[in-house]
């Protein structure tokens, strides 16, 4: 695979890289860096056209894709970044087929499907790229950082300030969709009387594990050891089994990814005593049963294992919005033959890292990257919010790093990829 040289560049080709002099190249790196920092920080600002959501943080891939393919107009395409569009469309094309076959469920839930499945692989897969990233990439890791910081700190501050007053701080096209502007509490939050840490995700569920995707690049990269406790804190209010199991799966993950000395063995076993006691601290704090542990219920969930009594190899039913268990409702709607092209589409980038010598359990970004798309692929077999706004997002820019990180690019090697 070639890089871009410049001596190679077609006759009238003037888009430079991102990187480098000039005051319109600095506000284009600001523009990126700002976009990118608002898809992560505030990813349901928007507002609904017929129950639809239309976030902002999705409008903006409209001119961030367009920059994308401008600035790499001609640019060779890496053949594993190709291989994952490919499984895209082919899954995407697949699911087409049985939708206008079979019908589906709600036209929002259908849409978002689609666009999680293959809009949204598409977008990031071309933008992260070394001629929109390349030598500023620490400064665009500097913008994932700080996001992660805010949603991390605001997430808290708001669970305390909801618990002790008993109000939301709703900020319409930024923290909230505008027309879900005082209706927080209908979405499936309340424990009991006690609202999961929701940040600016509005929702639990969907904010830690869109943070479990996020969180071995995170802690690599967050040199701040009081914000990686936040980070962990807030994972830990979300109040979500799911959530609680992928902290675990990162704490393990990072665990194997150290040298192993005895100094290291300590702090990973002290971590996770403080984390065991935390969570059972929560559980006691705010009055839930052991059955909140242990529920054989699978917190509701149970009931969607009846759909696969009701599955083939290709499907011949309704399909459905798919649940929290999100391979169910794939094989449901879409029959073994679309799991198992669904399963190979996001295992993909993790393949490609992983073909690129990059070992998973190992101290290297592309490494951190491939252990994220892991986790949440394991947390997709309890709650994986497959079609929530921005799940997806969050996976694919996480799988376009590490296949980035993982290139034999200069960038990607001054960046201790």
């Amino acid at each position: 695979m070639t890089r871009f040289d410049s001596s190679s560049a077609p006759a009238g080709y003037v888009l430079p890289p991102v990187s480098g002099g000039g005051s319109g190249r600095l506000m284009l790196k600001w523009f990126i860096g700002l976009c990118l920092f608002y898809m992560l920080a505030f990813p349901k600002g928007g507002l609904k056209i017929q129950d639809i959501p239309i976030t902002i943080g999705y409008l903006l891939t409209v001119p961030l894709g367009i920059l994308a393919v401008l600035l790499n107009y001609r640019q060779n395409f890496p053949r594993e970044k190709l291989v994952s569009i490919l499984l895209c469309f082919a899954t995407g094309g697949w699911s087409l087929i049985c939708y206008r076959a079979n019908g589906g469920g709600s036209p929002g839930f259908t849409l978002a499907y689609f666009v999680a499945l293959v809009i949204l692989p598409v977008f990031c897969l071309l933008f992260i790229s070394d001629r929109v990233i390349g030598r500023d990439i620490s400064y665009f890791e500097r913008i994932v950082v700080n996001a992660v910081r805010f949603v991390a700190v605001f997430g808290i501050f708001l669970f305390f300030f909801k618990y002790l007053t008993g109000s939301w701080i709703e900020i319409p096209y930024l923290t909230v969709n505008a027309d879900d502007l005082g209706g927080l509490d209908d979405k499936h939050i309340n424990r009991g009387g006690v609202f999961k840490l929701i940040s600016t995700y509005n929702n639990g569920n969907i904010f830690g594990v869109s943070m479990a995707i996020l969180a071995p690049l995170y802690i690599f990269l967050e040199r701040k050891v009081l914000f990686k406790a936040l980070f962990f804190f807030a994972l830990l209010l979300t109040l979500s089994r799911t959530v609680w199991i992928g902290l675990l799966l990162v704490v393990i993950f990072i665990s194997l990814s150290s040298k192993f000395s005895t100094k290291r063995l300590f702090v990973h076993i002290i971590t996770f005593i403080i984390g065991f006691f935390s969570v059972i601290y929560i559980v006691i704090y705010f009055g839930f049963d052991t059955n909140f542990l242990l529920d054989k219920n699978l917190g509701g969930r149970i009931g969607q294992f009846a759909y696969l009594k009701s599955a083939f190899f290709i499907p011949n039913r309704q399909g459905i919005d798919i649940p929290e268990i999100v391979y169910i409702g794939i094989l449901f709607n879409y029959g073994y033959f679309g799991l198992i092209l669904f399963i190979f589409t996001l295992a993909s980038p993790i393949i490609g890292i992983i073909s690129r010598s990059v070992k998973v359990f190992s101290r290297r970004k592309a490494a951190m990257c491939a252990q994220g798309l892991i986790i949440y692929m394991i947390l997709a077999a309890s709650d994986g919010a497959f079609s929530y706004i921005p799940v997806m997002m969050i996976f694919w820019i996480v799988a376009s790093l590490g296949l980035w990180y993982s290139a034999p690019s200069k960038y990607a090697t001054v960046s201790h990829a």
